[in-house]
């Protein structure tokens, strides 16, 4: 995947952003060194948004079976147990 650092000029933002939504290309961009951000199609962007709330929503559907079959507390019970 091409890097690009991250001083780069305004004409250059221009020829990355054609190459993302054009060629597909991802740009990973470098500051210091490090990988810190990146430049992706927004059809990626969309995809990983999708992806993170179904990983979110099965997040959560666990979370509710595994408080159907273990059962759950009240707050006060929760209070009483840290001496509120």
């Amino acid at each position: 995947m091409p890097s690009t650092p991250a001083t780069i000029q305004e004409h250059d933002i221009s020829d990355l952003i054609d190459r993302v939504t054009s060629e597909k290309d991802r740009v990973i961009v470098v500051r210091d060194g490090k990988e810190v951000a990146a430049l992706v199609p927004l059809e990626d962007l969309e995809t990983l948004e999708e992806l993170d709330d179904l990983l979110e929503q099965a997040e959560a559907d666990a979370a509710l079976k595994e408080a159907q079959e273990k059962g759950t507390i009240t707050l006060e019970e929760v209070k009483a147990g840290l001496g509120l």
